[in-house]
């Protein structure tokens, strides 16, 4: 098999395969963060590695915490705008949801060092403290595909797993498995009673090349990525500042699809529709530290360094899967698996952040990050049936990306004014050439900010666009027959508001 239909194949297994199994593209969704924490990193494009003072320096680096003078207290709320374009044979489509969030809540305890009533200058001038939680990553939003597909039929991608089987041994498979279900749902038989094993899908009962059929998918994303973090920083000399976090990330994802297919030329009396829904949720909750310096060798400028470990996930997924497939004389056949439960274990990739910023403290900062996050390296930790192929997936088709995150802010008087942009690799293997190069899910952030500073009291609001474009497969026909699959340009609108107080 070529490398382009081992890939298409690959992308396709989750979305339609035997039976529900965790895969290589949960490792990766669990692997990548985009910031929303609070609105004055965000508006600065999240590049906030030596610059310190902020509630994302917990989760980027925690020796940011060593910078804090005073005790504080920070809450943003956003509001996120996500829209989606899919272009699927020809036709584009156009998907908007909208969500209200918390992006963090941070309280900051300030730990200075005195001699005779004065804050010391020498050896250690402070301790700080923090808990709290923010943001890493949002999977909010919808995708709506459209086009009518003269090439293969849906009902054709159960015929693989199907072929050579008797039909006792499809019908003896477990509850979950989809190819019983369609068997059960009449979108595949074996008509041809002189080859017991061999099967033919409903769309090919009459004539299979002259059909084509107006395909629909709707699918919905919802859920975040959080970090609850226990941090501590410590301040020696004004020059040298460290940091740990231990890190206890938080998972609540849910999907739902509904895919349908609808006859559409007129001759054809047998197959009318197939429908097929899934519904996946999934919680999990993690372990992982970080840990960092910045050095300030004088006022202008810093630099920084920090590192996170692999974070091991205690994860769980409830699902259910439904086929229908209507036929001649509005007969219709439904097949409905039970709800799965299934635990499991996944570990994503450490990352490592090396920061520098130039500073003036009357006019503001600018600020750069890069970010190399491993992709190839996260894997299923659970021993389950296919878990080793899935973890050989991740190493074939991710590879080690670095992402570069600049941003500045200029002040005047009380008021500042923000802006970043942040570029972020995409993670699949660039010797794969079967993903269009312009949908291999690379991403790009552009962000705007302002906030108002008063010496007890701030306000921040910042507005940030991630744009990406990805590659979707409805599903796969293992006879080789390529579907082409639909690229979905995706854009993540969201504004980030953050109160805070000193104390």
């Amino acid at each position: 098999m070529t490398k382009t239909k081992l890939l298409l194949t690959a992308i396709a297994c989750f979305i339609i395969s035997n039976s529900y199994s965790q895969n290589y593209q949960d490792v990766l969704r669990y692997s990548q963060k985009f910031y929303q924490s609070s609105a004055r990193s965000a508006g600065s494009g999240s590049a906030f590695g030596a610059i310190g003072a902020d509630p994302v320096s917990f989760s980027i680096n925690p020796a940011g915490l060593g910078l804090y003078r005073r005790n504080e207290f920070t809450m943003g709320v956003g509001y996120e705008h996500p829209t989606t374009t899919s272009t699927y044979f020809g036709n584009d489509s156009f998907e908007v949801s909208d969500n209200l969030n918390v992006s963090n809540m941070n309280l900051v305890i300030a730990n200075l060092k005195y001699d005779d009533d004065k804050p010391k200058t020498e050896g250690w001038v402070a301790f700080n403290f923090a808990i709290g939680f923010n943001r890493t990553n949002s999977f909010n939003k919808k995708i709506y595909v459209k086009g009518v597909n003269d090439a293969n039929s849906f009902t054709q991608s159960f015929l693989g797993d199907a072929e050579g089987r008797s039909d006792t041994s499809i019908q003896a498979d477990d509850k979950f498995s989809l190819t019983r279900l369609a068997y059960e749902a009449y979108l595949i038989d074996n008509n041809d009673k002189s080859k017991p094993r061999h099967y033919t899908s409903a769309s090919q009962t009459e004539n299979p090349t002259n059909f084509k059929s107006l395909q629909t998918d709707e699918i919905s994303y919802r859920g975040s990525m959080n970090d609850i973090n226990l941090s501590i920083g410590g301040n020696y000399s004004n020059n040298f500042f460290i940091g740990a976090s231990v890190l206890i990330p938080t998972i609540n994802y849910h999907y739902q699809r509904t895919f349908t297919e609808t006859n559409q030329n007129p001759n054809f009396n047998y197959y009318k529709s197939s429908q097929y829904t899934e519904y996946v949720n999934t919680t999990g909750v993690g372990i992982s530290a970080n840990a960092g310096i910045i050095y300030k060798p004088n006022d202008n400028f810093r630099f920084g360094v920090s590192g996170q470990l692999p974070t091991f996930y205690s994860m769980s997924d409830d699902y259910k899967y439904s086929i229908t497939g209507n036929f001649i004389n509005n007969a219709s056949q439904t097949s409905n698996s039970p709800t799965g439960e299934f635990p499991y274990s996944i570990v994503t990739p450490s990352r490592v952040t090396i920061s520098a910023a130039a500073i003036n403290n009357k006019y503001g900062f600018l600020s750069l990050d890069y970010e190399f996050i491993g992709y190839n390296t996260g894997r299923i930790a659970t021993n389950y049936e296919g878990a080793r192929q899935q973890n050989e997936n991740v190493r074939y088709y991710y590879r080690g990306i670095g992402n570069l995150r600049i941003g500045g802010e200029l002040r005047y008087d009380l008021f500042s004014f923000r802006a970043g942009y942040g570029l972020y690799g995409s993670p699949y293997n660039s010797s794969i050439g079967a993903v269009p190069t312009n949908a291999k899910a690379a991403a790009n952030a552009f962000t705007f900010g302002a906030g108002y500073r008063e010496k007890t009291f701030f306000i921040d609001a910042a507005y940030q666009i991630i744009q990406s474009n990805s590659f979707y497969l409805p599903y796969s026909i293992s006879s080789g027959t390529v579907n082409p699959g639909a690229t979905i340009n995706s854009s993540a609108n969201n504004i980030i508001i953050t109160f805070g107080t000193r104390f």
